[in-house]
């Protein structure tokens, strides 16, 4: 928090952290490994900040929900515990 944005990056499967919104700090951070040509990859989607500062981002192709600290490290992905239902 404290003046950081965040940003999605659904092309590279990573988040972009920038201090007070100064472009000349940003940080990409990686949300896995790269996958393979064919496998899906995260694709990043939605930022939500908690009330310690972690990033909770949701992954639109793998259904995870990874988790960056404050700091910029990727602290978890986790699955998503939600299971599409049929209409």
């Amino acid at each position: 928090m404290n003046g950081k944005i965040f940003v999605a990056n659904c092309g590279n499967d990573s988040v972009s952290e920038f201090v007070n919104g100064d472009p000349n700090s940003a940080i990409n951070i990686p949300l896995g490994a790269t996958p393979l040509p064919g496998e899906p990859g995260f694709k990043p989607f939605g930022i939500a900040l908690d009330t310690d500062g972690n990033a909770w981002v949701t992954n639109n192709f793998n259904d995870t929900i990874s988790i960056i600290a404050p700091a910029g490290q990727l602290i978890h992905t986790l699955p998503a515990l939600i299971s599409p239902q049929p209409c």
